[in-house]
Parts: structure tokens; C-alpha cells; sequence
């Protein structure tokens, strides 16, 4: 008999709000991303490209209006496993990660989601 078992990610996401550090922390890319188009607005070019929020596809996305500032972006990872050694399993495990977060939160035990 085959079980799945898995937690809908939208209540995760809303606890992530209910303290005012990690509401902040949250608007990380917003702000950013606001930043950075006002930069490149003026003519300037980026010197930095530190994240997914300099890259072209996400500038894009968010200039065609695919993406906007309000939006949650996510990653999803998913792999396989096989459990024993000798016995073929049917095992996978995923996980969220929270772009919202910078590059040194983001991949911290505490906000990756099952």
C-alpha cells in the first residue's frame, strides 16, 4: 500500500508573517527589486549580481507584469530515494525554499519547508 504525505504550503508560508523580524525579512526582495528597477531606470548599470532578482529572466518577468511585487517566489526541489540497498523503493522528498529571503537565510533549516 502506497502513502503520500504532504503539507499544503500555504499555511507555512502565512506563519512566516506573524512575527515583525521575519514580516521584514520577507519584504527583502520588494524593496530590492524596486531598487534595482529605479537603477535601471536611470541608465545605470548593475554592478552587483548577487541574486536571482539581477537576472534577465526575472527582470523580465517582472517588467512583463508575469511576476509581480506581491507574488511569493518559490523554488521546489524534489529527488528520489532508495531506502535499502538491496530492495527497490518508491521514496521522494521535496522541499520549499523561500526566494523571498536573501541568499544567506533562505537555505537556513529554519525556512525550508517540507
Amino acid at each position: 500500500r502506497r502513502t503520500y504525505d504532504t503539507l499544503p504550503f500555504g499555511p507555512q508560508a502565512q506563519t512566516l508573517y506573524l512575527s515583525r523580524e521575519n514580516a521584514a525579512l520577507m519584504a527583502r526582495r520588494k524593496k530590492l527589486t524596486q531598487d534595482l528597477m529605479a537603477l535601471l531606470g536611470r541608465g545605470e548599470k548593475l554592478e552587483n549580481l548577487d541574486d536571482f532578482i539581477c537576472s534577465e529572466d526575472y527582470l523580465e518577468a517582472i517588467s512583463s507584469g508575469r511576476v509581480s511585487l506581491d507574488d511569493l517566489t518559490l523554488m521546489f526541489s524534489i529527488d528520489g530515494a532508495q531506502l535499502y540497498e538491496h530492495k527497490a523503493s518508491d521514496c521522494w522528498i521535496y522541499i520549499w525554499v523561500i526566494f523571498e529571503l536573501g541568499a544567506d537565510k533562505r537555505y537556513k533549516k529554519r525556512y525550508v519547508f517540507p
